[in-house]
């Protein structure tokens, strides 16, 4: 039993230690961790943002449901991060738009790369180097939208 407890540990310890790791569970789709002044955050689960700004809109389980065209069953299992597999992006552009949520970060916290970054990233590797260093170097995107725009290039 101490091998596997160790492995776990060694397994956390290597994810808290980049700038963003990505960690899966059985149930739950993604929690992200970042680093920020060298402490270890963890952000928002897919399941509990979807269910906090429904709550907000104050919009029921069964109203957003009949609203995106899918079960209520369905959206519960998609709030308490029981389905094994994360649901379309068309669910999820959908629950955006009526949620007033950024589409991207949904397709993110869902552990699915836009079909747009992803080309970009696999055909130009010297973007997957950028980002790692400007994160290492604690820039946000922020930061970086920043530097574009003083820049005046492209």
């Amino acid at each position: 039993m101490a091998a596997p407890n160790r492995e776990r540990r060694e397994i956390a310890t290597e994810a808290a230690n980049r700038p963003l790791a990505r960690l899966t569970t059985e149930r739950k789709f993604s929690i992200y961790q970042t680093r920020i002044g060298g402490v270890a955050v963890q952000r928002e689960q897919l399941g509990e943002r979807i269910k906090r700004l429904r709550r907000g809109l104050e919009l029921g389980l069964r109203e957003t449901a009949t609203k995106l065209g899918i079960s209520a069953s369905y959206l519960s299992q998609i709030e308490t991060g029981q389905l094994k597999t994360p649901p379309a992006p068309k669910v999820l552009e959908d629950l955006a738009r009526l949620l007033g949520d950024n589409f991207d970060t949904l397709l993110l916290l869902a552990g699915r790369v836009p079909e747009d970054i992803e080309v970009k990233l696999v055909s130009d590797h010297a973007l997957t180097t950028f980002l790692r260093t400007a994160g290492e170097q604690g820039y946000s995107g922020e930061d970086l939208m920043d530097l574009l725009a003083q820049n005046g290039r492209k």
